[in-house]
């Protein structure tokens, strides 16, 4: 396990950029249609890289 300071801020991190784009991969309405795939690909993006980053410390330390 990769020690806590260098978790809190990857985590925060992701942690606020996912709740920024949470509202935009969930709405519905007119003009959503482009906006909300590219809010689930960010969202896929940041827990991808958080992950690898994750494992990648891990195994660095």
């Amino acid at each position: 396990m990769f020690c806590v300071k260098a978790v809190n801020p990857i985590l925060m991190t992701a942690l606020t950029s996912a709740l920024g784009m949470l509202p935009l991969a969930i709405a519905q309405g007119a003009g959503n249609e482009v906006l909300q795939p590219l809010a689930i690909v960010v969202l896929g993006g940041l827990f991808t890289s958080t992950a690898l980053k994750s494992v990648s410390h891990s195994s660095l330390i």
